[in-house]
């Protein structure tokens, strides 16, 4: 299991953003003890290093990403970078913004990182995609029970098809361009 630091703290306090790949759970405290990789010496340090509960968040292909609701349509959090129009939630809390708050993307700078309206009506900027992650629409999927509704709707419509051509078996029945080629191939020179 691999966890993504999400709050400086302590050891970790330069490491926002960061992943971490868990040794075990702490008996002691609530968190994990991690291995940290020492790219002085391109090996894992031999001392281990532990990150609070509430400080991380679990990253890979198991976890389910964090949904939010907002004015009634509900949005998923991704990892990637924000373009305009977007929202963006903040993992970090600095001057006029906090963790959690929710900003619209009003451009993007030259060094690539969204800008937007902060808490208090200015200008603000993330620094970096490890300070945000993007929220996009979940669209409405249709429920099982309306999925059926609409098959059995289908279903009665042609069973009454199929009762009214049983009906009537010498009932030829031609589409608008069958008719209109038929027309053309019997009056063919029939009015000249």
């Amino acid at each position: 299991m691999k966890i993504r630091v999400t709050k400086e703290k302590g050891w970790y306090r330069n490491k926002l953003g960061e992943v971490f790949e868990v040794v075990g759970r702490n008996k002691y405290n609530s968190g994990w003890t991690v291995k940290v990789w020492n790219t002085d010496a391109c090996e894992w340090d031999n001392t281990t290093h532990f990150i609070s509960d509430g400080n991380y968040e679990v990253v890979g292909a198991d976890v389910q990403p964090k949904v939010h609701e907002i004015d009634g349509k509900q949005y998923v959090e991704v990892d990637r970078k924000a373009e305009v129009g977007d929202k963006i939630v903040s993992l970090v809390t600095l001057i006029d913004i906090h963790e959690g708050g929710i900003y619209e993307v009003t451009f993007i700078g030259e060094d690539g990182d969204p800008h937007f309206i902060d808490d208090v009506g200015h200008g603000w900027h993330m620094n970096g995609i490890e300070q945000y992650r993007v929220l996009e629409p979940v669209e409405p999927t249709k429920s099982i029970v309306d999925i059926l509704a609409n098959l059995s709707q289908k279903i009665v419509e042609l069973e009454k098809r199929i009762v009214e051509l049983e009906s009537d078996p010498y009932e030829i029945i031609f589409t608008s361009a069958q008719v209109e080629s038929i027309i053309r191939m019997t009056s063919g020179g029939a009015n000249d």
